[in-house]
């Protein structure tokens, strides 16, 4: 009975130490599969979209120039680090990476400073923006993202961008998508621009979900984890956004108000200005009828 006791003990342990093996290590939640380094790009980078998105987000329905060239400034900059994290391959040196910055920078001032002279085909570009953070938004809300398949990532962002777009032409609702569209484009381009200095990985979190070159991560990467960091300014965006479209409500509403009484002066001036022309064609008429009959009297 004792050896028969110590033989159910002896196989009791090595199944025990078997299934050990077998199962899968834990995960460790805070594990970024690369992890986040400022260096003096990124760092400038972070001050630069911080300055920008800031009064972008909060002011930029108050003037059609800043919303325009905030608008094109960050997509142009957007596309282009978007085609550059496609063909580089990383990891790149710090001359490198302040190089690109430079050419991503330089991209959105120029095609941000010629788009105000076509505002009528830009003023509504800010939508599009919009559309493309709030689809990044949803896809950062889970682990690894809410959409794995890239050919659904793709659909998903490309039907958030355009659906504020075309809201954008109906004259309806045309301030409310450009509100708050230019509110979540500017608490993303803030709270991106904090992620270089906080190094909590949500910036390259979206490398991850873009999936542009394989080379990004390491080989073994199955997954991005869901770090406190990254849900803090996931949050974060939430709480910018809704103080954003608050204070974008506030300075349209005053916006509004000028504009009214600006175009009241102007409708004032302009039946002001049809008065005087009346008066004068009347004055005119009078003298030609004077003239008229002193001529009659004179010639018959």
């Amino acid at each position: 009975m004792g050896g028969l006791g110590r033989w159910d003990r002896t196989v009791a342990n090595i199944s025990t130490e078997r299934i050990l093996e077998e199962a899968p290590e834990p995960r460790d939640s805070d594990a970024l599969p690369i992890q986040p380094k400022l260096n003096p790009a990124l760092g400038v980078a972070g001050a630069l979209l911080i300055l920008a998105g800031a009064p972008y987000g909060f002011i930029g329905i108050k003037n059609k120039r800043i919303q325009i060239f905030g608008s094109i400034m960050f997509l142009s900059s957007l596309s282009v680090t978007v085609l550059i994290l496609y063909v580089t391959n990383p990891p790149l040196s710090a001359a490198a990476q302040g190089g690109y910055l430079i050419a991503c920078v330089l991209t959105g001032a120029v095609l941000g400073t010629v788009s105000i002279i076509f505002h009528e085909m830009t003023e509504t570009m800010g939508c599009l923006l919009g559309g493309f953070c709030l689809g990044m938004w949803f896809l950062v809300l889970k682990e690894d993202g809410l959409v794995s398949n890239g050919t659904g990532k793709s659909i998903m962002i490309a039907l958030f961008s355009l659906i504020p777009y075309f809201l954008s032409f109906w004259d309806r609702v045309r301030q409310e998508a450009l509100i708050g569209s230019i509110s979540l484009a500017g608490a993303t381009a803030v709270v991106l621009g904090i992620d270089c200095f906080s190094r909590a990985g949500l910036k390259e979190f979206w490398l991850f979900i873009w999936n542009l070159n394989p080379k990004t991560f390491p080989e073994d990467t199955k997954g991005y984890p869901h770090t406190r960091g990254i849900k803090v300014e996931i949050a974060a965006i939430v709480i910018l956004t809704l103080f954003a479209v608050l204070s974008q409500i506030r300075v349209w509403n005053v916006v509004r108000v000028h504009r009214e009484k600006k175009e009241e002066a102007r409708v004032e001036e302009l039946r002001m200005q049809e008065e005087r022309d009346l008066e004068v064609g009347r004055d005119m008429e009078e003298r030609t009828r004077e003239e008229r009959e002193a001529w009659e009297r004179t010639f018959g």
